[in-house]
This record gives structure tokens, sequence and C-alpha cells, in this order.
């Protein structure tokens, strides 16, 4: 009886999890070297920047602003995404994503809580999907990171 109560649970919780789980494509975001701030990504935009892709990679281009109006289609499910400053000469330096439990308040560049969601654009009368992120030296990461809605709010709207 044990035995099928564990199996009937492990089959529940497979299930559960595999339905969850979604591939969506690949990124890279391209940053203008030494920006340090929130970037915000907005997808759906008939004037946005149109979809450019790198070996099947969805590619990001930003500017100084770090606010990026995409022609692109949201992006949800699982992704490997790569993260790089851009020099005027189109050098890239590799920027690493980290988890909270990695920052070390040190002078390295990192990129930092990545967050997806969407509202509703009241003047096109349609759901408005977005990307929120901060880039910034690890000891800079709460007094840049503190200030995400109001620079995400004054943009979006």
């Amino acid at each position: 009886m044990l035995l099928r109560t564990h199996l009937i649970l492990s089959l529940a919780l497979l299930t559960i999890t595999s339905s969850c789980q979604k591939n969506g494509k690949d990124c890279i975001y391209l940053i203008p070297e030494n920006f340090e701030g929130n970037i915000l990504i907005i997808y759906e935009q008939q004037n946005g920047m149109d979809a450019t892709y790198e070996n099947k990679n969805r590619v990001y281009f930003f500017d100084t602003t770090g606010v990026l109006k995409t022609k692109f289609a949201p992006n949800y499910g699982m992704q490997k995404n790569h993260y790089f400053y851009v020099d005027s000469l189109g050098k890239r330096s590799l920027i690493k994503y980290v988890i909270p439990s990695q920052l070390r308040q040190s002078d390295e560049v990192v990129c930092y809580n990545k967050e997806t969601g969407k509202d509703f654009d009241k003047k096109r009368n349609v759901d408005r999907h977005f990307e929120i992120f901060t880039i910034a030296k690890e000891k800079n990461i709460d007094s840049i990171g503190n200030k995400r809605s109001l620079f995400m709010w004054g943009k979006l709207d």
C-alpha cells in the first residue's frame, strides 16, 4: 500500500513538473559599455526594433536609456541567456548573472534580478508584456535596484 501511494504521488509530481516546463528562445543582451542601471524590454511594440537573431538566439540591443521597445513577442519559458557589455568597436565583455547568495558587494558588474510580467496598456487596450533586470556593480545593486519600480512605470506609461 505504501509503495502504491508513493508511486502515485511520484507520477503526479512528474506530470505537474513536466507540464509546467516550456522552452523559450535563448537570448543575447547587448548593453552599452559602463552602463549601470535598470534594463527594460517592452514586447510587441509596432514602432519597436525589428526582431534580430544571431545563431538562433534572439538579440536585444540597448542604448544608454536602458529601454528597448521591440517587435518580438514575449519570451516565456526556459532560456539560456548571455549578457554582454559592448564597446564602441563592437567588442563584447561577458556580464555574469548572479542570484542573491552570490553577491559579494564587489566592484564586479553583474546582471541581477530578472523578472518578466505584463500590465494593461490603456491607450491601446491590450496587455503589455515586459522584462526588467538590473546591471550594476555588486556594491551598487541595492541602490539601483530600489529604483526599479519608478524606472519601470515611468517608461511604460
